[in-house]
This record gives C-alpha cells, sequence and structure tokens, in this order.
C-alpha cells in the first residue's frame, strides 16, 4: 500500500509536471506498468494465505490483471514504435476482455470445501470467451474505417453492456449467496467493476475522451 500510495503521488506530480510534452507520457504508462506489476502481485501473496473460494478468487483476479499488464505492455510498446498497428489492436483486444477471468469466479461453488473450479465448466466457458472474441473481431474490429489506435466507436455500446451483465452477475450472487464470505468476495469484486466500468465510460463518454497520455481531465 505504501509503494502504491507513492507511486500515485509520483504518477500526479509527472502528470502536473510534464503533461502531454515528452516524456510525460513514457513515465505516465511506466507509472501505470508498475502499478499493474503490484496488483498482481498482491493478488498472488494473497492467494497463498488464503483459503478454499477466496484462494481460487485472488488467483482468478491475479490472472485478469496479468491480462491488464499484458495488454498495457502492448500499448506502451505500440506507442513507442511507429510499426505497431498490430500490437495496438491486440492491446484493445485484451483490454476488452481483461476482465474474463474474473467471470469466472461466478462459477465457484461456495459450499464446497476446495472452492475450486470444475474442469469442465473452465472449458465451456473459455469456448464462450473464443466465441465473444470471434465476433468481436468480425463485426466490431475489422472494419478499417476508424483507427487502429483507439477501441472502434461501434464496439463501444456492445462492450460496456457486456461489461454491465458481469458486474449485475456479481451483485446479484452476492444478494443471493448464503454465505458470508461468498457474499463479501463477490460484493467487492461487483463494486469493483463498477468502478473500473465507470471510469471506461468516463474516458470513452466523458471528460476522457480524446486526451492524450498525461494530460489532465
Amino acid at each position: 500500500m505504501i509503494v502504491a500510495a507513492f507511486l500515485l503521488l509520483v504518477h500526479i506530480g509527472v502528470v502536473l509536471t510534464f503533461g502531454t510534452v515528452a516524456p510525460g507520457p513514457l513515465l505516465s504508462d511506466l507509472i501505470q506498468l508498475t502499478l499493474g506489476s503490484l496488483v498482481v502481485f498482491a493478488c498472488a501473496r494473497a492467494s497463498r494465505s488464503a483459503e478454499g473460494m477466496a484462494r481460487s478468487v485472488w488467483r482468478l483476479t491475479a490472472v485478469a490483471y496479468v491480462v491488464w499488464f499484458v495488454a498495457q505492455s502492448l500499448g506502451l510498446y505500440s506507442d513507442l514504435s511507429t510499426s505497431a498497428n498490430g500490437a495496438q489492436w491486440v492491446s484493445n483486444l485484451l483490454f476488452c476482455f481483461w476482465f474474463a477471468p474474473l467471470a469466472m469466479a461466478l462459477f465457484l461453488g461456495s459450499e464446497s470445501e476446495t472452492g475450486g473450479l470444475d474442469a469442465v465448466v473452465v472449458l465451456d466457458f473459455v469456448q464462450a470467451i473464443l466465441i465473444c472474441v470471434a465476433a468481436y473481431l468480425y463485426f466490431f474490429y475489422l472494419p478499417k474505417s476508424e483507427s487502429p489506435g483507439e477501441l472502434a466507436h461501434s464496439v463501444w455500446a456492445p462492450y460496456f453492456a457486456g461489461y454491465g451483465f458481469v458486474v449485475s452477475a456479481f451483485l446479484v450472487r452476492a444478494a443471493i449467496t448464503h454465505s458470508s464470505a461468498a457474499r463479501s468476495l463477490f460484493g467487492k469484486l461487483g463494486v469493483l467493476l463498477a468502478l473500473s466500468g465507470m471510469l471506461d465510460a468516463m474516458y470513452y463518454y466523458g471528460p476522457g475522451r480524446q486526451s492524450e497520455n498525461g494530460s489532465m481531465v
């Protein structure tokens, strides 16, 4: 927590000092990448001390932020490279589906001793995600009329609709479960994803729209 708070203060200082002028955007991306690595480390560490369903939730959270970390790394690489369109669209794709591992937590059994995932359920979920990815690529991303550097405008509404379904599922699961541990875990995950979705909406629809790395919104 101390390191994360320090990095946030440094980030604020970088934005106030450099803004969108080099090396502001690069430093901003690097700090965000470092914060993401801290989240992955914290989740992995928490999973080692947790038991049952809580351990599985922490592990899935760590996997989700690993996906986010890869997306952020590719985004940083595309910013530094003049010929990294491929990395940019992969980054956009991962940013759209980073929360998919978290959604798998909905299938954890709070009544079982291990609180783990059934292999068949995992396979079915992965297949469903692959169908979503294929639909995303075919219907929303393949058209070349929009900039490959940003999430296509046509995919905004489906993205937030899907995000909203996942958030709602977590909150409903927290409301109807008989386990206090499950209620706490799923409720907190629902609130986390809701806040994350609101910040994304502020970027795409609100004051963050068209903003550059390192700019104040």
